[in-house]
């Protein structure tokens, strides 16, 4: 066996350690951050569920819709950039079809994994409109461009126009 394969198979016994550690300790790790508002899909004083779930080597992002549940037939789905209304708790829920995955946002000082068969949540209070960036990565050693990107927080007003636009130009 050569040392490049050693290598990567200690990375994969201990990347396998840590989920089953983390899934013993509880599948819903949760943090706690400061966060922003709501939308016409969302009440007041209820949270915001958005799904981002690792597939294919980018995140897809899933919106719950009129309903506000998601894995519905009128959620919204998009790539790229993840939107956020600014005055309310959001709960980002990581998923993952096909690999292992990180997302961070570094700075608020938070990441989490995405696994396979798991579901695991960082809760975002109420945050100040702006952009951050989050960043990704699929534990294989090589960078994807794709699983970085940026998060705009904006008021429930501008968040709703643009759950509009894209309810009606997928």
């Amino acid at each position: 066996m050569t040392d490049s394969r050693r290598q990567r198979l200690a990375v994969c016994v201990v990347l396998l350690t840590l989920v089953v550690c983390i899934n013993r300790l509880g599948a819903d790790a949760r943090h706690s951050v400061s966060a922003t508002k709501n939308s016409t899909i969302h009440r007041d004083n209820e949270p915001l569920v958005v799904e981002l779930c690792g597939q294919n080597l980018r995140w897809t992002i899933r919106y719950p819709g009129i309903d506000r549940r998601l894995h519905t037939e009128d959620d919204l789905t998009t790539t790229g950039t993840l939107r956020l209304p600014s005055d309310c708790q959001v709960k980002i829920q990581l998923r993952s079809t096909d690999f292992l995955y990180s997302f961070g946002v570094p700075s608020l000082h938070l990441q989490q994994i995405a696994v396979p068969n798991l579901t695991f949540e960082l809760v975002l209070d109420p945050l100040d409109p702006g952009e951050l960036n989050f960043t990704g990565d699929q534990f294989c050693g090589g960078t994807h461009d794709r699983l970085s990107g940026q998060i705009i927080v904006e008021s429930t007003k501008e968040f709703n126009q643009w759950l509009d636009r894209l309810t009606t130009h997928p």
